[in-house]
């Protein structure tokens, strides 16, 4: 009797053994696309930024190769509590990866470098014991993750809703 359940307790051990050998794993990933992002200005009042500059230029060339020239007059802007933005959430101009910028504030004679614009992972990747959604080969939006502005390493924050933006603080 005791050699007959041992064989059912080997037996059924090694069928254990070899359900969970044969689990599947599915890799799921989805790629990420970089949105350009825009200016918000924290502690400048509206004169200041009545008036703005982009000069944009080709990455990488010690601002020497100027692309355009942008001037843009703040006339529908928005402020809450010390931050001006554009009126409906947006932040001002569009900054991409591929090239760097010169931001002047007309009003008060500033003048901002913008380079060094760095994306994150270019996609996110996962197992699952399920096949993955339909959905997670879609792209999805983020953010550039850093830029340098006159030489230093800033962060680049979200502004509501869906847009993100670098906060220029005065």
């Amino acid at each position: 009797m005791k050699k007959v359940q041992l064989i059912v307790s080997f037996l059924l051990l090694g069928y254990i053994v070899i359900l969970s050998c044969g689990k599947k794993e599915y890799g799921c990933a989805y790629p990420y696309n970089y949105r350009p992002f825009g200016l918000a200005f924290v502690g400048y009042d509206s004169a200041e930024v009545a008036q703005l500059v982009m000069q944009t230029y080709a990455k990488n060339t010690n601002y020497t190769q100027l692309i355009s020239s942008d001037t843009m007059l703040a006339v529908d802007i928005e402020q809450r509590h010390d931050t001006i933005f554009q009126n409906g959430h947006m932040a001002f101009f569009e900054i991409k990866e591929s090239n760097d910028y010169k931001i002047k504030i007309i009003n008060t004679g500033e003048v901002l470098t913008i380079d060094s614009i760095q994306s994150g992972p270019a996609t996110y990747s996962w197992t699952s014991a399920t096949p993955c959604s339909p959905g997670a080969g879609q792209p999805r939006l983020s953010g550039y993750s850093s830029i340098r502005v006159n030489g230093v390493v800033k962060n680049i924050s979200m502004i509501e809703p869906y847009r993100f933006a670098y906060y220029l603080t005065k």
